[in-house]
């Protein structure tokens, strides 16, 4: 009985801490914190602890779990990260993008917010390394907006 009573207290002690951390910025800075203390599982448990609609997708997140532990192991040593595009709209949706960067090659990080009403949830949460094909797509589509 003891035992349940202080798993409730942690519970409700944890969602108090979650609840604490209102803004993206806020989440995000705690998110890059664990993962930066090679925590990759802790920092994706923290990141999608501020939407409980999430909880109805659990073998996703589970899924998304392993496979982001495993991205080390893939890319090399985690050495920072970069703010690549920020864009809000209308106060209640929020899209982010970082580059991360990695020993072998940089990764993009997607974060989405949304407000309906007065406390931001994650939305959506991925990453890929496609980020160099969207780089050049980009400059040649500014190449051929100069040659206009």
């Amino acid at each position: 009985m003891k035992l349940t009573k202080l798993f409730l207290g942690l519970l409700l002690i944890g969602t108090l801490n979650t609840a604490n951390a209102q803004t993206p910025e806020e989440v995000m800075d705690k998110f890059f914190k664990t993962y930066q203390k090679n925590k990759p599982v802790d920092a994706i448990e923290e990141l999608y602890s501020h939407n409980p609609w999430l909880a109805r997708k659990n073998d996703d997140v589970e899924k998304l779990k392993t496979q982001f532990r495993d991205l080390q192991t893939l890319v090399g040593e985690y050495n920072g990260h970069e703010l690549l595009y920020s864009r809000n709209v209308k106060d209640c949706f929020m899209l982010t993008t970082y580059l991360v960067k990695y020993d072998r090659q940089p990764v993009r990080f997607n974060f989405q917010f949304y407000k309906a009403k007065d406390q931001w949830i994650l939305f959506s949460f991925s990453y890929d390394d496609s980020f160099d094909d969207d780089l050049e797509s980009a400059i040649k589509s500014e190449i051929l907006e100069l040659t206009k």
